[in-house]
């Protein structure tokens, strides 16, 4: 298979994104279907593609090899399925769902219907961490004993923040900055150490907005390995901000601004690994290129669906560490 059809579902949002990376992308763009007619047709033909009239239609379509995944966290795990028992291949936006008990249902009907089901978390795709990632695993600082991956986006508006998806417990799923940025933070943590964390203690605070979740959340974890490692991630602090630290027997890395692709990596030997910002869309095309070579077999480091339980593990931990500790308080 040289290249994938592949269908986006979701006509608003970050669907409007996805359409454009796979209008760009190593693919063919099939067409997109909406929560309505109208509003998959509006998508679809700025870039001269076909509306289905429902997501029905768009699994029916046997020219379809793939689907991404784009709508509500709570939809994602019944429309994965839906399209894994249809046949497609699937791209489910991360976080990969609502629960654990889900997540591992969309495994197993991937499993049975012997289609990929990757989640798009997309960072990984970035140069950046495929180096982090490629020299802490050929030894450079030692032993991993402290990573800390941080990431403040304070640039949310009153209005956005406090949408249901984000600012309800029952439309966002339980939590809010825990998954929509912890589940990025979290999955870097794991693809650029290698190691699995545990989740030792959380904290989760609603600090700015007039939300039923959180707007702040920091969690501690022990690594496989023994390290210890810190996720903090936060809408209520002013400023957009990331930075990583890992720090070894050895020696130690930090980067700074990194999250968009570029910044630096700055090592304990003098040595400084300086990235240019890239196109936005860009890991976007490359985790298309990755998607299709999982889909022939070949090799791949984009998240499959395992990797994505393995953060929802540590995000369902968290939120119910942090629930415990309020009882008791």
């Amino acid at each position: 298979m040289d290249r994938l059809n592949f269908a986006i579902v979701g006509s608003s949002a970050f669907a409007l994104r996805a359409a454009a990376a796979t209008a760009r992308g190593d693919v063919d763009f099939a067409g997109v279907a909406g929560s309505t007619l109208q509003g998959a047709k509006a998508l679809a033909d700025q870039y001269g593609v076909r509306a289905y009239a429902d997501f029905a239609e768009l699994l029916a379509d046997p020219k379809v090899d793939a689907v991404w995944i784009t709508v509500k966290d709570a939809l994602h795990a019944p429309m994965t399925i839906a399209a894994l028992e249809a046949g497609k291949h699937v791209l489910v936006e991360k976080p990969m769902t609502v629960s654990v008990a889900d997540a591992d249902v969309m495994v197993a009907a991937a499993r049975k219907a012997g289609r990929v089901l990757h989640v798009g978390n997309h960072q990984r795709m970035r140069p950046v961490y495929r180096l982090l990632r490629s020299e802490l695993a050929d030894g450079r600082i030692g032993k991993i004993r402290y990573a800390r991956f941080h990431f403040f986006f304070g640039n949310f508006s009153n209005e956005i923040a406090e949408a249901p998806s984000r600012g309800s417990l029952e439309g966002s799923g339980g939590c809010w900055v825990l998954k929509e940025f912890g589940a990025h933070m979290v999955d870097l943590l794991r693809y650029c150490t290698g190691q699995e964390p545990a989740v030792v203690s959380s904290l989760l605070k609603t600090q700015r907005y007039a939300v039923e979740t959180e707007d702040a959340a920091t969690i501690t974890l022990e690594l496989s390995e023994g390290g210890i490692a810190i996720v903090d991630v936060s809408a209520a602090s002013h400023g957009w901000t990331h930075t990583i630290q890992v720090h070894g027997s050895e020696g130690w890395v930090h980067g700074d601004g990194i999250w968009r692709g570029h910044g630096q990596l700055t090592w304990s030997d003098g040595e400084v690994s300086r990235f240019s910002l890239d196109d936005e869309l860009t890991p976007y095309f490359d985790q298309f290129v990755d998607f299709t070579a999982a889909v022939r077999g070949e090799p791949s480091v984009g998240a499959t669906g395992e990797d994505g339980r393995a953060v929802l593990k540590v995000v369902e931990a968290a939120l119910a560490f942090d629930q415990a500790r309020k009882r008791l308080s």
